[in-house]
């Protein structure tokens, strides 16, 4: 990827978000569909779509996006397996976990893996875009306290 999030920051000079690429992993199609078209409609770009953890991390590694909405109970190869490996893979990754299990072991093992975000199923879309715009400016404050 030519871009950093940050990079995208300083290029976008007027009062406009940035336009971000993403890359969504559900093993339902048609929450990855809803998912994607919704994200395109707000101004950013899916790069990439999986349907299980281990095309999560193939894409990942392929196409280097901004963000990885992932959801972590997929059959197979889940989402934890997609995260592990993106982390060490890249580990200032932006990636947000989507699930439905409240339980506060897997809040706890999620952040411990390095996960930014989690946005608990069911949602609203607008949560979606929030969400993301916390991650990134929360990655952007913490790049500047390092200047």
């Amino acid at each position: 990827m030519t871009n950093s999030i940050q990079d995208k920051k300083s290029n976008n000079d007027t009062k406009t978000k940035p336009q971000f690429e993403i890359l969504v992993a559900d093993d339902d199609y048609n929450t990855v569909d809803v998912f994607s078209e919704y994200l395109e409609l707000m101004g950013h770009k899916v790069i990439a779509k999986a349907y299980d953890g281990k095309q999560a991390f193939e894409l990942y590694k392929n196409t280097l996006p901004d963000f990885v909405f992932l959801d972590m109970m997929m059959p197979e190869y889940d989402g934890f397996y997609a995260l592990e490996r993106i982390k060490k893979h890249n580990s200032d990754s932006h990636v947000i976990a989507i699930t439905a299990d409240l339980t506060k072991d897997i809040e706890e093992k999620l952040e411990k893996m390095g996960i930014d975000a989690i946005i608990y199923k069911p949602f609203d879309m607008d949560s979606i875009i929030s969400v993301m715009e916390k991650v990134y400016q929360k990655s952007h404050t913490e790049t500047h306290k390092l200047s």
